[in-house]
This record gives C-alpha cells, sequence and structure tokens, in this order.
C-alpha cells in the first residue's frame, strides 16, 4: 500500500476531518501483505494491466488430478477463493523443461498471480538441484517482470514404490526454499501439508484429501490477496 502524502492543514477546524478522511481511506485500501515474503503484490500492489482476483496455475499431473484424487486442487483453490483459477499444468512436466513454456502461459492469461507447482518429475529424473534453482530463478524474475506474483509451492513426500526418490525431493525443496528464501517469494509448503495417509497406491499422486490439502496449503497463503 502506498503511503498518502500529507498536505498542510489550512487551520485547526479543518485538521481533524482531513485526517479522519485520511484513516477512512487507509482502512478501505484493501488487505495487506504479511511478512512471509510477500514477493511484491497483492493486498494493494501495482499489477498493471493485469488482473489481481485471477491466479494461474504452472504444474505438473498433481495439479492435473490422476486417479483416484476427485477436483485437482486448483479447482478446489478456485472454489476457496471464489475467483478464477487457470490451470496450464501438464502431467510429467518438469520445473527444468515444460516450467518456462506453462509459466508463459500463465503469464499470458493475465493473471495476477501466477502459483508455480513444479519439481516431482524433476526429483524422478535426477535433475540437478542447481539447475532447478537457476530455472526457478529466472520464472520468478519473468512473473515479476510483468507485475505478477509468483507463488511457489515445493514437492510432496513420496512413499510406496516412489519412496526411493524422496531423497531427491529433500533436495529440490531445499534448492526451492533457497530461491524462494533469497528472492523474499511466497513459498507454501506442500510437502508439510500432505501425510502419507493423502497419497494413493504408488506414494506419489495425492488422493482426494491431498488434493484438498495443497488447495487449502495455497489458500492460507492467497486469502485476503486474491479475494
Amino acid at each position: 500500500m502506498k503511503t498518502a502524502r500529507k498536505h498542510p492543514a489550512t487551520s485547526a477546524f479543518l485538521a481533524a476531518p482531513l485526517r479522519l478522511l485520511l484513516l477512512a481511506a487507509l482502512l478501505a485500501g484493501g488487505c495487506e501483505d504479511d511478512d512471509d515474503g510477500g514477493g511484491g503484490g497483492g493486498g494493494g500492489g501495482d499489477f498493471g494491466d493485469r488482473d489481481p482476483t485471477h491466479c494461474a496455475v504452472a504444474g505438473d499431473s498433481i495439479a492435473v488430478g490422476y486417479g483416484d484424487a476427485g477436483a485437482p486442487w486448483p479447482a478446489r483453490l478456485a472454489a476457496m477463493l471464489g475467483c478464477p483459477v487457470a490451470n496450464f499444468s501438464a502431467g510429467g512436466a518438469r520445473m527444468t523443461g515444460q516450467g518456462p513454456s506453462q509459466v508463459g502461459s500463465a503469464i499470458g492469461s493475465k493473471a495476477g498471480f501466477i502459483l508455480i507447482a513444479l519439481g516431482a518429475n524433476d526429483a524422478i529424473n535426477g535433475a540437478d538441484p542447481e539447475g532447478v534453482k537457476a530455472v526457478l530463478g529466472a520464472l520468478i524474475e519473468r512473473v515479476r517482470a510483468v507485475k505478477a506474483v509468483p507463488v511457489v509451492g515445493n514437492v510432496i513426500r513420496m512413499t510406496g514404490e516412489h519412496a526411493l526418490f524422496d531423497g531427491n525431493v529433500d533436495a529440490i525443496n531445499a534448492a526451492i526454499g533457497d530461491v524462494c528464501g533469497r528472492e523474499g517469494v511466497m513459498l507454501v509448503n506442500l510437502h508439510g501439508a500432505v501425510s502419507e495417509g493423502m497419497l494413493q497406491p504408488g506414494g506419489l499422486h495425492p488422493n482426494s484429501d491431498g488434493q484438498e490439502a495443497i488447495a487449502r496449503a495455497f489458500h492460507g497463503k492467497l486469502k485476503g490477496r486474491v479475494e
């Protein structure tokens, strides 16, 4: 929220009403960002020609929905926010692969908030965490350049037949956390939000409870910013 410029009052009689009007304007200006790394936007930020009531998602099959998952989390998030959430996700997508093209599509939607939820397939394919850092940093810069707000979700845990990749998940999540911390970007802790019981057999894709948990985790960061 921009700080209002103070104008000298012409008399003591006018000063009090002016202060009251200023206070009313400040209170009506919308929600403020909290101190979790807002990334420059939301709550009265400058979105240019973008729509601050719209979100767009770049993600993988977890965001598309797979198997016994019910509605995917972007659709659930839209219902929670009462605002549109465009989904540009695709099965098998990687941060270091399809990430740039997906984020480009999300940017093209004119959404004010770009949600990046990639990294699981990078972990499965043994991607270099430093490469993930480089790509994510570039994506964040690209999103901010168009006056949108980047919001990044880390990778959920992997169990069952996918448990052998869980060490890679930790490394990818450390890379994601480093970039978000350095850049002051909102980080959504999906790894902590989705428990083992929220995964389908195979230990990779969330079930309906897992999809709900992901939606609620993003909603927790976006509530008061997007609405």
